[in-house]
């Protein structure tokens, strides 16, 4: 086995440098690298915890995606409610799956196999955000920008509000600014 060294850096990601392993016959396996999270974004992590944050490369085989805790600006989790089988809700942050999302390449934002959704494609303040099947529409992409997360199809903002997850016009609310645990 040989080690090959990388060094991934880009616009506004971290410049890391990873080894993936090759075999004798100079064959590099293909591999799945995780997480990617913009530079910018706070991350919370133990002392035994190892966060890489590299820029995507134009290789098909690769799978780019993050799990993580989302945490709200008062210390509690987003949570997917085990007896609501659709509410977004805050709780105590615990180590169980209703707990962990991934953010996904193609934008949407998973949790237990299902995704952030925009209840009714609603684009109006207030539009409950619930977990729903993947169906790949609009009402179930987002982004990043800076500590807030953001629907692609209406740039409005993830809002807590009365510990349920809602859509509002971004602003400087603080329950619109999240950070985030690498899983």
């Amino acid at each position: 086995m040989f080690k090959h060294y990388f060094n991934l850096s880009g616009c506004s990601f971290l410049t890391v440098f990873f080894a993936v392993d090759a075999l004798a016959s100079g064959q590099i396996p293909n591999i799945v690298i995780q997480p990617q999270i913009p530079a910018s974004t706070p991350v919370e992590r133990s002392a035994q915890q190892t966060i890489y944050m590299p820029t995507p490369m134009p290789y098909p085989a690769q799978t780019w995606q993050q799990k993580v805790k989302i945490k709200t600006y008062d210390g509690r989790c987003v949570d997917f409610s085990r007896s609501n089988q659709r509410s977004i809700q805050t709780s105590h942050c615990h180590d169980g799956t209703n707990q962990h999302f991934i953010f996904h390449p193609d934008q949407s934002i998973t949790v237990q196999g299902k995704c952030l959704d925009v209840a009714g494609k609603q684009k109006h303040d207030g539009a409950e955000v619930i977990a729903y099947t993947c169906n790949g529409q609009s009402n179930q992409k987002w982004y990043l920008d800076g500590q807030r997360i953001r629907s692609a199809d209406t740039g409005k903002c993830l809002d807590i509000y009365n510990g349920k997850m809602k859509m509002y016009s971004c602003n400087q609310n603080r329950g619109q600014k999240f950070s985030f645990i690498a899983l």
